[in-house]
């Protein structure tokens, strides 16, 4: 009996003690399908997570959209093999309005649940008008430098010099803190004076059609 009990202690101090070796469950990182979605659009939302023992599955998720901020809570279940492995989950979200959103993605256990990581990502969905002859402008947005402390200089690639171009500068809550309209956009001084510290988004409309959007970090 008293080799059996110190077999079961050994083998509870190697089970600790080799879980303890690998890391703990988290989210390695996340992405959106398409990477700069329309209205039209159906936006799936890619997890990748590592987990410290198999079956490594996403047993369930529920997901709540409430503009501008979208909830994810998924489900993994614990495994009994210490093996270390990866997933690749895909949800769908489906067909968003036009705006930014903040997605808050959470990764638990089955149980209570038990939070293992959190993890949280930002875009923009355009509009349809951003289409010409059924293909998509890519306009490449350029902020110099980013983070900025107060001035930031603003760039496209492909700027128009009859167009009218709108610059809007929205929060996390897609709110509208300031906004400039200007001719040419080649480059633009943007002072952000009285404006308090944080991930904004810069929007891009050109006559009347949005044309991109880029993250910016204020300090």
């Amino acid at each position: 009996m008293k080799t059996l009990k110190l077999s079961v202690l050994a083998f509870v101090l190697m089970f600790i003690q080799t879980n303890a070796a690998f890391p703990q469950a988290h989210i390695d990182s996340l992405r959106i399908i398409p990477s700069t979605p329309l209205n039209t659009d159906t936006v799936k939302i890619v997890a990748y997570t590592y987990q410290p023992s198999a079956p490594c599955r996403l047993e369930k998720h529920f997901i709540t959209i409430n503009p501008p901020q979208i909830y994810v809570q998924t489900h993994y279940p614990p495994g009994m093999l210490t093996v270390t492995c990866s997933s690749v989950d895909t949800i769908i979200a489906g067909v968003l309005t036009e705006g930014c959103y903040q997605l808050l993605f959470y990764m638990s256990d089955t149980a209570l649940p038990i939070t293992y990581d959190m993890d949280s990502l930002s875009f923009c969905v355009g509009t349809t008008s951003a289409i010409k002859s059924n293909t998509r402008e890519e306009t490449k947005i350029s902020i110099f430098p980013n983070p900025c402390s107060g001035i930031a200089f603003i760039t496209i690639d492909d700027a128009e010099f009859s167009a009218l171009y709108d610059i809007s500068i929205c929060d996390l809550f897609g709110r509208e803190i300031k906004k400039i309209s200007q001719h040419d956009l080649k480059q633009l001084k943007i002072s952000f004076e009285n404006i308090s510290p944080g991930i904004y988004f810069l929007k891009l409309i050109r006559n009347g059609s949005f044309i991109g959007c880029e993250k910016m970090i204020l300090e």
